[in-house]
């Protein structure tokens, strides 16, 4: 393999450039031209490379499957839209660096097999997500970083006891304790990572307390990486698709998610909460899908979590804007925004409602595939997804009828490339719902070489 296509520069390259940008945080234009040209390189890379490439460092087993390098791709082209959104408004003035770290070291997440490593990189990057919530809100509260890096910690042990406990289950296949344990903590310590039922009260603190494109790269994309880490455990341990205990946990924890925040979600009055109950809607659906466990589910799975980062993405980015034109995103204080921002209002209207999975977005047309993969009886699944996925679209309803008000002037500002970009992400939102099976293909034919999907 050529030494330019080495995956070392998945990481070498954002670490590397993070210091520099620091040091230029003061200047936004040169920081955000070197960001967006960092991500955009390294994303070519990760498409460039050879599908399969794995390397023992340090006793430690590195390796680059399809899945990750497709997906890290795709995360690496995300960020680079996060940037140039930041070009315009920006989130502050560690956004650029401490992204850029994070990205380095989940990269490293997505091709590291140990757990222990895993945690340890996780919590590393929660605490940089911590250090851009203070800078966010600077004087205000951190309870939510606070509680997310609580929340990060809190997971580490039951996860190292799985990953213990999964090993000796490959030495004594028969010890059904094991197994049974084993399971229990894994879906602890991933519940505990997403923020799913009962441990949201991180999801909802960081929403409220972080800036609309930092709460957007860690539900897209530190979210995403944990996905994977999980349907990567499915496939290192095929016991637990058979087992059955995880599954049914995972399950419960999806089902208790989906109400909790479907319900919720009706009665919000502020972006930024709506946004949180979404979340954890959303976290419902996805764990309830990785509880069919059936292989063809895999790329169904993927385009959930694809799905997933395009809606908070549209989320962030129109609730930015709305934000600098009102101050703040409570619906009391954005009567006629409408008019004034037209393309924010539709991006927070189509991002949220593709999050609550409403009909003619890319959110109904995936939901509508992860219920036709589930075992038993979906139409049950059906009903639970229409009725949550109601109640979540009339609070993003709400919003839309509490922008319409007196016709203010047109706001004067410049933001063509912020536009631009929403208008690319609405574009992307419309393909996904009208035509799946473009995406679902190419993502089974590389899950199928990973041996995730049939």
């Amino acid at each position: 393999m050529s030494f330019l296509l080495q995956p070392w520069w998945l990481v070498i390259l954002p670490l590397g450039v993070a210091p520099v940008l620091y040091f230029f945080r003061r200047r936004d234009g040169v920081a955000g031209f070197v960001a967006v040209l960092t991500t955009a390189v390294v994303a070519r890379l990760c498409f460039s490379m050879p599908f399969d490439w794995s390397v023992v460092w340090f006793g430690r087993q590195l390796v680059l499957s399809p899945a990750d390098r497709m997906f890290l791709g795709l995360a690496f082209v995300l960020v680079t839209f996060y940037f140039l959104y930041a070009l315009s408004l920006s989130p502050g003035r560690s956004f650029f660096p401490f992204v850029l770290i994070a990205l380095g070291l989940l990269s490293v997440v997505a091709m590291v097999e140990s757990m222990v490593l895993v945690v340890i990189l996780l919590g590393i990057v929660a605490t940089v997500m911590v250090l851009l919530v203070v800078q966010g809100r600077r004087h205000d509260s951190v309870r939510g970083g606070l509680q997310y890096l609580g929340a990060m910690v809190l997971a580490v042990p039951p996860l190292l006891i799985a990953e213990h406990l999964a090993e000796m289950r490959l030495l004594s296949p028969l010890d059904s304790g094991l197994s049974q344990s084993a399971a229990f903590l894994m879906a602890l310590g991933f519940g505990l990572l997403l923020g799913a039922f009962p441990f949201q009260s991180w999801l909802y603190s960081i929403s409220s307390e972080s800036t609309p494109m930092v709460v957007a790269f860690i539900l897209s994309i530190t979210h995403g990486v944990i996905f994977f880490k999980l349907l990567e455990q499915f496939y290192r341990f095929p016991w637990l698709r058979n087992d059955g205990n995880i599954l049914l946990l995972m399950s419960i924890m999806g089902f208790s998610s989906v109400i909790m925040g479907g319900v919720w979600a009706v009665f919000q009055s502020d972006l930024r909460k709506l946004l949180a109950w979404g979340a954890l809607l959303d976290v419902g659906v996805i764990l309830i899908g990785f509880s069919s466990a059936s292989p063809e589910s895999s790329a169904v799975l993927t385009l959930l979590i694809f799905n997933r980062a395009l809606a908070v993405s549209l989320l962030g980015m129109g609730m930015g804007i709305l934000q600098k034109a009102r101050g703040s995103t409570a619906f009391s204080s954005l009567a006629g925004v409408l008019w004034q921002q037209p393309l924010a209002v539709l991006a927070v209207a189509i991002g949220g409602l593709s999050l609550a999975g409403f009909p003619l977005t890319g959110g109904f047309t995936v939901r509508w595939l992860v219920i036709q993969s589930l075992p038993g009886e979906p139409q049950k699944w059906a009903a639970v997804f229409i009725a949550t996925g109601i109640l979540a679209s009339i609070g993003y309803l709400r919003f839309v009828a509490a922008t319409v008000g007196e016709h203010d002037k047109p706001d004067e500002q410049s933001l063509l490339l912020v536009h631009i970009l929403i208008g690319i992400l609405l574009a992307l939102n419309v393909v996904l719902a009208l035509y799946p099976q473009a995406v679902l293909y190419p993502l089974t034919q590389v899950l199928s070489s990973w041996g995730l999907s049939g």
